[in-house]
Order: structure tokens, then C-alpha cells, then sequence
């Protein structure tokens, strides 16, 4: 049997991805080794390939964030791993109800050290993905993050390094429903909210590849009315049909659900999602990006606390317990039972009860922010925005492009008093190691006003019960974003 080219170029080609240069010999008379031998070769090659993947991908908290390494810095005990091997939170943190796991955080296309967009969110008992880029169903292996718990996921827009894995992740979400119903629970049912066009997406990536969705729903909702909406325009002439408007014809698929969510007058959009804490509050505004693509920012906070009544005081003031309560909490003066006086809320609220709510947020690629996404985004503690350009005299060509840079990003987070900055969406043109050169770009236009580090893939982030503190407080004047926005609508 004579050696074939294509085998010749399996076995180079296997050599080369090893960077292994040993000679695969015949038997002599022109045919291969025995299969066995070849296999246990091949079996040691690929071993040897995943202890240097995994090495690549190991997480050291020494290699991102500000001086993360020194003992003593204020975020260090609030960063890890979300890989399965180094999953375990430093026993020093808390904040484990509140981890965000950056899945991927590479820019245009999948390198070797980062996939696209894909950050997951686990808040109370509930997960939260934003974008779904390709590779993220592997990402969240990693991540021993189950597909059962994927309940709702949020596109920024609909470029396909955030959203080409969404078509597999519902499929494999499909599995995930099915062993939840054969273990007598219900179908599971996944939210995704984007701007218009994500359904027809969805539904045509499914009809076309001929899968179905036979066990659970899922409820795709459109966010319309924004300044880059393509939808339908009466008075404007179509020349084609595009289906990204409201009146495309859609394609209909059993257990698949369109719905529309209009914008508010202030510009925003506004839902809310279910979890073992009470329900979390989600908005969405535009920000810039280029033509015709309409992009969002999503900011997720926690809901506002009510602060506590010390029932004793109450009680000696001449009120029991009963309905006055609310109304003490909100702030409302009430008359004692007897109707003698009136009680204050001062007087029998605990003091420092009202507790801090966390704020998240995560803007789309993006050149400029509008004033609704920066009035949504104002003082969070966490900031996820891109820098995708990095080097000399990018920012004009960042603003052609509609990206941003990393001295972009570290204005920004000053502008909007973010307590910690985190940059994704980064070129593959910078290798891991090099985060903290991104980082200090960054701090030139911070003024040391944020925290700042650049992602990496499998980043786990725990925060704070309280959130974090600010390195400097900046004063606010007016509710204007300083940051080059444009009107309320955009």
C-alpha cells in the first residue's frame, strides 16, 4: 500500500500543530506502522497539546488588574478563575451572589488565547448572558457553568463576533430542557432580548439547518423605536425587503415566540428578570457604532432595599406593627395609634440599613455613548467597555471605525464615576501578557478615578456585598453626559 498525499499531509500537519518533529517511519516495505502504534503516538501528541492549552489558559490573578499582585490591593481578593480546575473563591471574599465570568473578550474573529464576545452574569440564583459569540457553549464547559441555567440572554447587536453562537447554545439548551423534563421537571424557557432582526436570525438559523425546538420556548424580544431602528418608516420607499424590519415576513417555527418591547420617553428600555432575591432591574440604551446596526449597552442592578424599622422603637413611640411600616420606610411621616403624635422615620429607622444596590454594566461596541446610556451607567461599580484599537493615534481611526480605544474606555469610566473599569472586545493582535500595557493606555485618561483591568478569557469577577469602593469621588454638576453624547433619543 503506497503512502497517500492526503495521508502525508495529515501526519506533517499533526507534527507541525505539535511542534513535534519526529519522523513517522513505515514498516519497511512502504506501508504504515501498526494502527495501534500510530494511535498511542497520536494519543501522546494530543496530551501533550492540552497541557500547553492548559497552561495558555491557566489564570494568574498576577497577570491582569492594577498591581493586582501586591497583598494589599483593594480588588485582589474579589478576582479569580472561573476555569473548572480553579474554581474555588478566595476564601477572603465575599460577594459570591454576584459574579460576573467573562467568557470571551477578543475582538472581530477567535484567536488562539481569546473567542468573541460572551460574558456571563450570576446574580442570585440566576444567569445572565450577554452576547453569545461562537465557541461559547465550550467556553461554559470550562466555566462549569450549566446550560439549564442559561435563562436569559441579551445581544448588543447583531455583528456575528457577538451573536454566531447562539443558533448551537439554543440547541444545546434543547438537550439541556429535555433531561430536565425527563427528570420530571418543566421545559425550560430562555428569554433573548436584541434589537430588531434577532428573531428572523433566529428562526431562519433554525429552519434552514432544519432543528427544532420540541421541548421548552423560547420568547425572542425586539427592542424597537431607537434612533438606528430599520424598522418599517410609512412614508419611506423599500426598494428591498429587509429583515430586520417589524413587517418582514417571519418565519415560524413551533416553540419559537416573537415579541416587541417599545422605547420609553427618557430612551431607554426597562424589564425585569426573576431571581431568589426579588426580581433584578435590566435597561438598555443605544450608543453609537456605525451605520444602520443599532447597538445597546445593558446595566443590571439589584433592587432597591427598603431600610429596616427597630420594631422596639416603634412600638414606645405609639405605632404596632401594621401598614404605618411601609410608610415609615418610604419616608412618610405617620400618627401613633392612639393619635396623640407623629412618628418620623428617623426615629425608628435603623441607621446604615438601606443597603447599597450593585450596579453592572455592559455597553456595546461603541465610539460614543449616548445620554440615556449615560445617565443609565452613571456611578456603577462595574463598567465593561470595549477597546478594541490600541496604539499611537488611534482615536480617530477608533471614531471612522465606530470603536473605541483603551484611553477611551479609562475617560469614559471617569466620566461616568465607574468604581471599576474592565475592557474586552480586545484585538487579537495583543497577546494576554500584554493586558497591563492596555491597562496603563487607560489610566492616562482615568485620572485615577476607576480601578482598571484587562479581561481575559475565563476572568471571574465576585463582587462585593456593598459594591466597590471608589478611588476618588467626582463631583457632579447637572445630569449632561461629559463624554461627546449626542440627544436624548441617540
Amino acid at each position: 500500500m503506497r503512502r497517500s498525499k492526503v495521508s502525508e499531509t495529515v501526519l506533517r500537519h499533526t507534527a507541525s500543530w505539535s511542534r513535534c518533529r519526529r519522523p513517522f517511519t513505515s514498516n519497511g516495505n512502504g506501508c504504515f506502522t501498526p494502527i495501534n502504534n500510530i494511535l498511542s503516538g497520536y494519543s501522546k501528541i494530543v496530551n501533550m497539546c492540552q497541557t500547553r492549552h492548559q497552561q495558555r489558559w491557566y489564570f494568574d490573578s498576577k497577570r491582569v488588574g492594577y498591581k493586582v499582585s501586591e497583598d494589599n490591593h483593594p480588588i485582589k481578593a474579589y478576582i479569580g478563575s472561573c476555569l473548572t480546575s480553579t474554581n474555588d473563591p478566595p476564601s477572603s471574599a465575599d460577594g459570591t451572589d454576584f459574579k460576573i465570568n467573562f467568557l470571551g473578550t477578543g475582538a472581530g474573529c477567535p484567536s488562539r488565547d481569546r473567542v468573541c464576545s460572551a460574558t456571563l452574569l450570576r446574580v442570585h440564583g440566576t444567569s445572565l448572558l450577554l452576547d453569545a459569540a461562537e465557541g461559547v457553549q465550550r467556553q461554559m464547559m470550562h466555566a462549569s457553568a450549566p446550560l439549564s441555567s442559561i435563562g436569559h440572554i441579551f445581544i448588543t447587536h447583531l455583528h456575528g463576533d457577538h451573536l454566531f453562537g447562539l443558533p448551537g447554545l439554543l440547541l444545546g439548551l434543547q438537550v439541556a430542557s429535555r433531561n430536565h423534563v425527563e427528570a420530571g421537571g418543566e421545559g425550560l424557557t430562555v428569554n433573548i432580548y436584541g434589537p430588531p432582526g434577532i428573531y428572523n436570525y433566529v428562526a431562519m438559523s433554525l429552519s434552514l439547518s432544519m432543528s427544532f425546538i420540541n421541548s421548552g420556548k423560547i420568547i425572542v424580544t425586539e427592542l424597537l423605536g431607537g434612533h438606528a431602528d430599520p424598522g418599517y418608516r410609512p412614508n419611506q420607499k423599500q426598494k428591498y425587503r429587509d429583515p430586520r424590519h417589524v413587517n418582514y415576513k417571519e418565519v415560524s417555527r413551533r416553540n419559537l415566540y416573537r415579541e416587541v418591547l417599545e422605547q420609553n420617553k427618557d430612551g431607554t428600555w426597562t424589564f425585569e428578570v426573576p431571581s431568589t432575591r426579588g426580581p433584578l432591574s435590566v435597561s438598555a440604551a443605544e450608543v453609537r457604532h456605525v451605520n444602520n446596526v443599532m447597538t445597546f449597552g445593558y446595566v443590571v442592578q439589584e433592587e432597591e432595599h427598603e431600610p429596616a424599622i427597630i420594631v422596639e422603637k416603634a412600638r414606645a413611640l405609639g405605632v404596632e406593627p401594621s401598614k404605618k411600616y411601609a410608610l415609615l420606610k418610604k419616608g412618610v411621616s405617620v400618627e401613633s395609634d392612639d393619635g396623640t403624635k407623629i412618628v418620623h422615620p428617623d426615629q425608628v429607622l435603623a441607621k446604615d440599613s438601606h443597603k447599597k444596590t450593585r450596579k453592572f454594566a455592559l455597553i456595546g461596541d461603541n465610539c460614543q455613548l449616548s445620554t440615556p446610556m449615560y445617565r443609565l451607567c452613571q456611578d456603577c461599580d462595574v463598567l465593561v467597555h470595549e477597546a478594541t484599537l490600541i496604539g499611537p493615534n488611534m482615536a480617530q481611526e477608533a471614531m471612522i471605525r465606530g470603536h473605541s480605544t483603551p484611553e477611551t474606555a479609562g475617560k469614559v469610566a471617569k466620566d461616568l464615576n465607574a468604581a471599576l473599569l474592565v475592557m474586552n472586545h480586545i484585538s487579537a493582535r495583543v497577546d494576554p501578557g500584554e493586558g497591563s500595557d492596555v491597562e496603563e493606555l487607560a489610566r492616562k485618561t482615568n485620572d485615577e478615578t476607576s480601578y482598571i483591568l484587562a479581561a481575559e478569557d475565563f476572568l471571574e469577577l465576585r463582587m462585593p456585598m456593598k459594591g466597590f469602593d471608589r478611588k476618588k469621588k467626582v463631583a457632579r454638576s447637572g445630569g449632561e453626559s461629559p463624554v461627546g453624547s449626542e440627544s436624548a433619543n441617540h
